[in-house]
């Protein structure tokens, strides 16, 4: 299928997640939603296709769980901060900090505070900080992203996502604060199996 033909088979599925991000626009408040399947049968696409539809309403941010590997549990969250503060590979660790706190209001008080969890959870730093405070660092960085436009964060690959990644996600859907973000999570039918309540708790939100 060329790009920017309509996907056959998949109206439903796309209305679906319309209705979804439109539920998050209204509402103000975070929601996930998971595509699931097996490899190849479209899920990649399927996804693409809602993101370019939205991309004149929507800012999009976006990473992905990896299989192995030395600091793979906040890889996704590494993507995505690298993309929302447009970090470059040569960009040195006090050059990548501005970045990140530039995207963040200049009157936060906990500008700074925010940025330390930040740069800790991405490897640009040696200091250590429990991990609800790694997530609260996350939440408030993605809810100034989604004060001003609503914001789409894809993950793909959740059948490889470590546990303590999954519990961000579901932190960041129970935010008690009101900002309009869609997590769209995509996975192999594993996960399932790998995180069954997890899983379980998708059931409403979860296209199969």
């Amino acid at each position: 299928i060329e790009a920017g033909e309509p996907m056959v088979g998949r109206v439903e599925e796309l209305a679906f997640l319309r209705s979804a991000y439109d539920a998050v626009v209204f509402e103000g408040r975070p929601r996930l939603v998971l595509v699931s399947g097996d490899a190849g049968v479209g899920k990649t696409r399927l996804i693409a296709d809602f993101v370019r539809e939205q991309s004149s309403r929507a800012l999009e941010l976006r990473g992905r769980c990896l299989s192995y590997g030395d600091g793979i549990t906040f890889w996704p969250l590494v993507e995505i901060v690298r993309s929302a503060a447009e970090i470059a590979e040569d960009d040195t660790p006090d050059q990548a900090r501005a970045r990140i706190t530039d995207l963040l209001p200049d009157d936060d008080p906990d500008r700074e505070r925010i940025v330390d969890r930040l740069v800790s959870a991405i490897g640009l730093s040696t200091r250590d900080f429990p991990v609800t405070e790694i997530f609260w660092g996350a939440r408030r960085l993605l809810e100034s992203r989604a004060a001003t436009r609503p914001l789409v964060v894809v993950v793909d690959d959740i059948h490889d996502a470590e546990a303590t990644f999954l519990d961000l996600l579901t932190h960041l859907v129970e935010s008690p604060s009101p900002h309009p973000i869609l997590l769209l999570c995509s996975a192999r039918p594993e996960v399932s199996t790998a995180h069954p309540e997890w899983w379980e708790a998708t059931g409403r939100t979860r296209i199969e």
